[in-house]
């Protein structure tokens, strides 16, 4: 593990977590948007919110996930048993989850599978945002044990901040929009 390894995890998992808050917060003001233009939004929001995450916890090819937990950890053993334990769940919840991300990224995101119309929902991402986290703090710690600190050193609480501030903007942005009518049928 170095230091531009870790410092890149951070990126994928702000940006994760960051993808999350946006598009709960985005639901929260309009669950179901009269606007095709919001409606691809949302879409677009899960969507990179499940790339993010497998690119962290999906498959852990070295070559192509360099920042895959599996090639990050030294101690992959304790890592999972933390990880877990955090998450307060089983290997087996872990498993399924994974597998619905994974499926979800593989059918829908990344690949044009013709399997892709089985898939009825987005995944919940309350595991993502968790594992992304558990996962951040594990960052930070290694980075401060290389002597460099973090911003933001505590991403839960920096996701309340954001989250904040996406609130207030969505119900503004979102209620300018009322006036349009869809145009596109």
């Amino acid at each position: 593990m170095d230091r531009k390894q870790l410092l890149d995890a951070a990126d994928v998992l702000t940006t994760l977590v960051r993808n999350i808050h946006l598009r709960r917060e985005l639901s929260a003001a309009r669950p179901d948007p009269h606007l095709a233009f919001w409606r691809l939004i949302y879409d677009d929001l899960s969507d990179i919110t499940v790339l993010e995450w497998c690119k962290l916890f999906g498959s852990d090819d070295d070559e192509h996930q360099p920042l895959h937990w599996k090639n990050v950890v030294s101690d992959q053993i304790q890592f999972r048993a933390a990880l877990f334990s955090r998450l307060r769940i089983y290997e087996s919840k872990w498993r399924s989850y994974w597998s619905e991300m994974k499926r979800y990224r593989d059918q829908s995101v990344a690949h044009h599978d013709i399997r892709r119309s089985e898939i009825k929902n987005y995944p919940k991402f309350d595991l993502a945002l968790e594992s992304a986290y558990f996962y951040y703090e594990f960052v930070v710690d290694q980075l401060r044990k290389m002597g460099t600190d973090l911003k933001p050193s505590d991403l839960r609480e920096y996701s309340k901040s954001f989250s904040a501030q996406c609130r207030e903007i969505a119900r503004a942005v979102i209620n300018a929009t009322d006036k349009f009518e869809e145009k596109l049928y």
